[in-house]
């Protein structure tokens, strides 16, 4: 029997779900968008600029109020990390060059037979 309990922390806007199995342990998922965000044009909106761009500045999510009303958080996109990749050295084109035609041989069919036979096998799955 699985529980579920949806939770909301206001330091941290993230909503989480907290899943409790029936031996009581728990895992929790946690979820930034749940839905996709529908675009919103705020380049005529001065004061809603300056608070976006504040919130990018500083990484730091606003709590948006009206009277004692919570109305909606305004939060920075996550950064998301480029990846460098290193450039191709000799020894890269040769095993590449080296790798071309490495399959000619194969006999096409017996290796989907072969990968179609091992997807049927009755075997109890691998244990992490």
């Amino acid at each position: 029997m699985l529980v579920k309990a949806r939770t909301y922390c206001q330091e941290h806007p993230i909503a989480s779900t907290v899943v409790k199995s029936w031996d009581n342990s728990q895992v929790t998922e946690s979820h930034r968008m749940a839905k996709e965000t529908l675009p919103l044009d705020i380049s005529n909106t001065a004061e809603l600029v300056r608070l976006a761009e504040e919130v990018a500045r500083t990484a730091t999510a606003r709590l948006l109020r009206r009277d004692h009303e919570s109305l909606a958080v305004l939060s920075p996109l996550p950064a998301f990390a480029t990846r460098r990749r290193r450039a191709n050295t000799e020894a890269d084109l040769a095993a590449f060059r080296a790798a071309a035609g490495a399959w000619s041989d194969l006999d096409l069919d017996r290796f989907l037979e072969a990968i179609d036979s091992s997807r049927r096998l009755d075997r109890p799955p691998a244990e992490f």
